[in-house]
């Protein structure tokens, strides 16, 4: 993969809100300290993994990011307002030319960034070990689908907005915090999207007794949305056999 832009900066006095932990099982974004979504492996590199979305990060949204990334930009310039929400250390800026993802909903014909799979429903997902993944951090339901079909209006003319993706080196997990609704433009107007990659070169050790306390953590605070899923997938299942 060619990289067309990169760049290595270090953030100091970041207000810390955003950060990545990692350790031998599972790697973990969390918010303000509190767990946001978790890949976690039981078996240490095991057959599968277990992700859970405790909250949306819709406050997130820098604007979208409705700009070109040109010849010569500054990375750190553009990604801005996001680097000022992590905590600091050392990280690695890219701008990547992205090949396209297979969604979690089955669908083929749309791009999205990376290789693997996208992580979308706010829930519990069984994946294969082996897939690298991209997860989203705020429903698509949530989303603005007026401004959707603007920005794809402008992809199709030639805008490359970008969507920004936080990961650290130790794993193929990335995260997904910034321009959700960018991301839902380019797959309704088939585009492969310009993706800004993040990388924690140093991601901060996560402890297995700390892994399961934020993992338990993260299954309390998402049970209400696991419950609601299922009575109304319950409801649709009774509906259609009626």
């Amino acid at each position: 993969m060619t990289h067309e832009h990169t760049e290595t900066i270090e953030v100091r006095g970041g207000r810390g809100e955003l950060s990545l932990r990692h350790g031998r099982v599972d790697t973990a974004l969390l918010y303000e300290g509190e767990p946001v979504a978790m890949v976690w492996s039981p078996h240490g590199a095991g057959h599968g993994r277990t992700f859970v979305r405790a909250q949306d990060l819709g406050t997130l949204e820098e604007a979208h990011l409705l700009r070109h990334v040109g010849p010569g930009a500054r990375l750190s310039a553009i990604l801005r307002p996001v680097l000022a929400r992590l905590e600091d250390g050392r990280y690695h800026l890219e701008l990547l030319p992205s090949p396209e993802l297979e969604p979690d909903d089955g669908e083929t014909s749309e791009a999205v960034p990376a290789s693997g799979r996208f992580v979308d429903w706010a829930g519990l997902h069984e994946v294969a070990d082996d897939e690298p993944l991209l997860i989203g951090t705020v429903p698509r339901d949530l989303l603005d689908r007026t401004l959707i079909e603007d920005l794809a209006r402008w992809i199709r003319d030639g805008g490359r907005p970008a969507v920004v993706v936080l990961d650290c080196e130790a794993d193929d997990v990335g995260f997904l915090v910034a321009g959700h609704a960018v991301l839902e433009a380019y797959r309704l107007a088939d585009r492969a999207p310009t993706v800004l990659r993040i990388t924690a070169v140093s991601a901060r050790h996560l402890p297995l007794r700390e892994g399961a306390d934020l993992l338990t953590r993260a299954y309390e605070r998402i049970g209400h949305i696991v419950a609601a899923h299922y009575a109304a997938t319950a409801g649709e299942a009774e509906k259609a056999t009626a």
